[in-house]
């Protein structure tokens, strides 16, 4: 799982079903993702819609953390989040950019997928596993 590291401490990030739902709504869907990110060319928009898809990928993270773990049969304990104000206020322009892209490769990481396929004997065809 991707991660990102903020003031020292490392925060899981994953694009979840809840998440799309939230991007879906506010952005059009991942396709319009790279429009809002850029703000439409409004530099201080760009920051802030970074900032969201950033806090919205921690939380989601958090949350996937938490009920992995549960069904592992692990426990977990809570980890304190940055809010969306704390991200704004702790981000200079620099580290906003980086975070754009930390943000996009977490998407990207999130939407992969690996198949493996089992290989009959003088077949043909795979089967999936």
């Amino acid at each position: 799982m991707a991660k990102v590291t903020i003031r020292g401490k490392e925060f899981p990030l994953c694009l979840t079903v809840a998440a799309l739902d939230q991007i879906n709504e506010k952005c059009g869907g991942l396709s319009e993702l790279p429009n809002f990110l850029i703000g439409d060319g409004d530099v201080s928009r760009a920051y802030r819609n970074t900032a969201w898809l950033l806090t919205l990928l921690i939380e989601e993270g958090e949350k996937n953390r938490q009920v992995c773990a549960l069904f592992d049969g692990n426990q977990t304990e809570s980890v304190e989040l940055p809010t969306y104000e704390q991200i704004c206020v702790m981000s200079t322009i620099y580290t906003m950019m980086r975070y754009r892209n930390i943000c996009l490769e977490a998407i990207s990481e999130s939407m992969h997928q690996d198949i493996e396929a089992s290989y009959p004997k003088n077949a043909e065809n795979a089967e999936l596993e």
